[in-house]
């Protein structure tokens, strides 16, 4: 008798740090010699992207600069 395959979990989605919505993965960029793997996240909401080496970096607020 065939075993039943296991349910993939879902992982939380990224939250936008700007309006709270869900993030989707858009873009991979792969690690090449000795430069990281990139990962492009766009809002679903208010179109922000934002690229990161990993995903513990969006917990992190963006830092914006303003002109003074």
């Amino acid at each position: 008798m065939p075993r039943k395959r296991k349910a993939k979990k879902a992982e939380p989605k990224p939250q936008c740090a700007i309006c709270t919505e869900p993030m989707t993965l858009k873009s991979v960029i792969p690690g090449a010699h000795i430069f990281p793997e990139l990962r492009t996240y766009q809002c679903t909401g208010c179109g922000n992207l934002r690229t990161v080496e990993d995903e513990s970096e969006l917990v992190i607020p963006e830092i914006t600069q303003v002109a003074a």
